[in-house]
């Protein structure tokens, strides 16, 4: 029973490794329960065979969820950051509106000096 088990394993990795949707890795994973229940618990391969459906079942259903979720977020985080690094970078000044404001004083002075080189 442990070359059967041996080679569900390597089937459903291989499985896994054309298909890429965590299917079949959950499988694999309770196939290695069951392998590991030979040498700990029993030799009834009815045993066996349970073992490996409800660890299937049990994982599909807890953990294969999460692990697609952080999946997921790890995409989007780096597609944020190759975003990121195609933009140019802003300094600081560009996202502030700097605004220079004028005195009056200074304004009225070069408006009487132009009008003095006019009236010239």
């Amino acid at each position: 029973m442990l070359y059967i088990w041996l080679g569900v394993i390597l089937a459903l990795i291989m499985i896994e490794i054309i298909s890429r949707n965590l299917t079949a890795i959950c499988f694999a994973i309770s196939a290695l329960f069951s392998l590991i229940s030979i040498d700990n618990t029993t030799h009834n391969y009815i045993i066996q065979v349970i073992i490996f459906l409800i660890g299937g079942v049990v994982l599909m259903i807890f953990v294969r969820p999460n692990v697609l979720n952080l999946i997921d977020d790890y995409k989007k985080k780096h597609k944020k950051e190759d975003n990121k690094k195609e933009e140019p970078e802003k300094t600081k000044n560009d996202d502030k509106n700097v605004k220079v404001k004028s005195t009056p004083s200074k304004t009225k002075k070069t408006n009487k000096k132009v009008s003095k080189k006019n009236a010239k």
